[in-house]
């Protein structure tokens, strides 16, 4: 399986926020919570607790089939597994923009890009595929951060372990903070400051496209400041 499908995971907590809540320049202090109802994701309602899909919005977590973090209909009965987890600067539960009429969640804490923002978000998926007689289980674990503010992405030359991001259609660069690589930058047009700073994956079958292991050379760990 190529990784962009694991990748469409990390996505897909930002594919449907192509019109982000920024409130920087607006007045905070009186901010709508899911609970308070009236708020959306992509034009989906939002209420407490785990939606049919598998998101949990006011607890920052996606628990379910891997399919569903798309809010297909109807949603996936069956498939891989998959959790995401991400903090409030990733995307918040809540929406402190005076306009009413704007009602999606907020991100990056308003910044208009993530970098400094302290933002993170994990991806483990899981699943099975067929080798033959054998039924091979693998696993997917993948940590993305905000950069530091005074981190900065060498575009000089695409880096070769950022391949992964290459073939899945990112830029491939290298974020670096004092000469050590933070790692490989993810959506770098629409969601600045963003880097891939660990990923874990098991498959003793072998098979499996694109899976590898790495680890930021700077430890930022979640939060990335």
């Amino acid at each position: 399986m190529k990784k962009i499908y694991i990748l469409l995971a990390l996505v897909a907590v930002l594919a449907y926020v192509t019109s982000p809540v920024h409130t920087q320049e607006n007045t905070r202090g009186n901010c709508r919570k899911i609970s308070d109802g009236g708020l959306t994701y992509h034009g989906n309602p939002i209420t407490t607790g785990y939606d049919k899909w598998g998101f949990n919005f006011e607890g920052h977590i996606f628990n379910g089939i891997f399919g569903n973090n798309l809010m297909l209909e109807p949603p996936l009965a069956n498939g891989d597994k998959l959790m995401i987890k991400w903090n409030d600067a990733w995307l918040s539960n809540t929406n402190c923009n005076p306009n009413p009429t704007i009602t999606e969640l907020e991100r990056n804490h308003g910044s208009r890009n993530y970098q400094g923002t302290g933002a993170w978000l994990t991806n483990h998926a899981i699943g099975t595929y067929l080798e033959g007689d054998n039924n091979c289980k693998w696993s997917d674990f993948v940590k993305i951060v905000a950069v530091p503010k005074e981190a900065q992405l060498d575009t000089a030359v695409q880096s070769p372990k950022c391949k992964i991001s290459l073939e899945s259609g990112f830029d491939g660069y290298m974020w670096r903070l004092g000469g050590k690589e933070i790692g490989c930058s993810i959506w770098s047009t629409s969601f600045d400051g963003l880097a891939v700073v660990e990923e874990i994956s098991s498959d003793p079958c072998g098979k499996k496209e694109n899976l590898m292991n790495y680890r930021s050379q700077t430890n930022l760990g979640l939060g990335g400041n």
